[in-house]
C-alpha cells in the first residue's frame, strides 16, 4: 500500500472557487483587503485499485441507494469508469464538528460536493458519518484539488460560525 502526503497550499485553490461570487476578494465593495492564512496542512492519500474503491463506494453508499439521491445514470458511469484494476486513490479529511457548518460545506443535497465533483473530475466525494470524515476518491492531482476545494469551504464555514 502507498501512502502520499500534498502539503496544503492556498494557491493550489482551484479557479472556481476563487471566481465563486460570494469569494471576498471578488466583491468590489470590500476595502479591508485582507488576506485569509490557513496552516500547513498534509493530506493522506492511499493507493488502491479502481476496482476496489468502487466496492469501498458501494459500502459506503449502500450500493447507491437511492435515498442517498445519488442519479442512476451517475451509478452506472461511476461503475463504468471504475470497474478495472487501474490505480486510484483514496483520501480524507476530517469534516466539523457542528453538523451546521457540513451542512453548509456541502451543500443542499449534496450541491457543493457534486460540483467539486464535476469540476475537478474526480471520482466521488463522500461524508462518512459514522467517523465525521469526508472521503475522496479519484486519481493523485484531481483529488488534491477536490480535497483543497472542501478544506477551504470548511475553513470558510467554521471562521464564519466562529465569528457569529
Amino acid at each position: 500500500m502507498l501512502i502520499l502526503y500534498c502539503l496544503f497550499n492556498k494557491n493550489m485553490q482551484s479557479k472556481m472557487e476563487q471566481d465563486h461570487p460570494n469569494n471576498p476578494t471578488n466583491n468590489p465593495t470590500n476595502t479591508n483587503n485582507t488576506k485569509t492564512h490557513y496552516p500547513r496542512r498534509y493530506f493522506k492519500l492511499t493507493e488502491l485499485t479502481s476496482r476496489n474503491a468502487l466496492a469501498d463506494i458501494q459500502a459506503h453508499t449502500n450500493n447507491f441507494d437511492p435515498q442517498y439521491g445519488i442519479s442512476a445514470e451517475f451509478s452506472n458511469q461511476l461503475t463504468q469508469s471504475l470497474d478495472n484494476d487501474n490505480t486510484t486513490f483514496r483520501g480524507y479529511i476530517h469534516a466539523p464538528t457542528h453538523t451546521d457548518t457540513t451542512k453548509k460545506v456541502i451543500g443542499k443535497d449534496g450541491c457543493y460536493f457534486k460540483l467539486t465533483t464535476t469540476n475537478t473530475h474526480i471520482s466521488f466525494i463522500w461524508h462518512d458519518r459514522t467517523n465525521n470524515l469526508f472521503l475522496f476518491w479519484g486519481n493523485k492531482p484531481h483529488i488534491f484539488k477536490a480535497m483543497n476545494i472542501i478544506n477551504s469551504r470548511i475553513q470558510k464555514y467554521t471562521t464564519t460560525q466562529s465569528t457569529t
